[in-house]
C-alpha cells in the first residue's frame, strides 16, 4: 500500500508543482550598469525591469524613465526635490545597490531608463 502511494504521489506532484510556484508577472530581467565617467549617467533601452550598480557612500541618485506610470524603487532613502526626475541618497555606504520599478505589471515591457550620479545634493525648490 506504501509502496502504490509513493507512486501515486511522484506521478501526481510533478504536474500540481508548476502551478503552485506560477508569478502573476515575470521576475525581472537584471541589467548591471556602470556610470559613464565623462557624464556620470548610464541610459538603457530595452525590458530589463532591475539595475544594480555601485555607488559611494554619500552619493546621491537620480533616475528617470520614458513612461511616468514607471515609478523607480531604490534600496536607499528618497530625497525630494519637487523636479520631475526622482532621486536618492545621500547613500548611507560603499556598494552595489538595486534599483527596479513599480507597477509590477510594466516588467518586461520596453522603456528607456537612465541613472546618474553625483556626489553633491541636488538644489530644491
Amino acid at each position: 500500500m506504501q509502496k502504490a502511494l509513493t507512486a501515486i504521489a511522484a506521478v501526481l506532484l510533478p504536474s500540481s508543482a508548476p502551478a503552485e510556484t506560477g508569478l502573476a508577472h515575470p521576475l525581472p530581467t537584471v541589467q548591471p550598469f556602470r556610470l559613464d565617467a565623462d557624464s556620470g549617467c548610464y541610459r538603457y533601452t530595452g525590458t530589463a525591469g532591475e539595475f544594480t550598480g555601485r555607488f559611494r557612500a554619500g552619493s546621491y541618485v537620480r533616475v528617470t524613465m520614458d513612461d511616468a506610470e514607471r515609478i523607480p524603487v531604490m534600496d536607499a532613502p528618497d530625497f525630494q526635490t519637487g523636479a520631475p526626475a526622482f532621486w536618492f541618497g545621500p547613500l548611507p555606504r560603499t556598494g552595489s545597490y538595486s534599483i527596479t520599478f513599480t507597477p509590477a505589471y510594466l516588467i518586461g515591457t520596453p522603456g528607456t531608463v537612465e541613472i546618474c550620479g553625483r556626489t553633491m545634493p541636488p538644489k530644491t525648490p
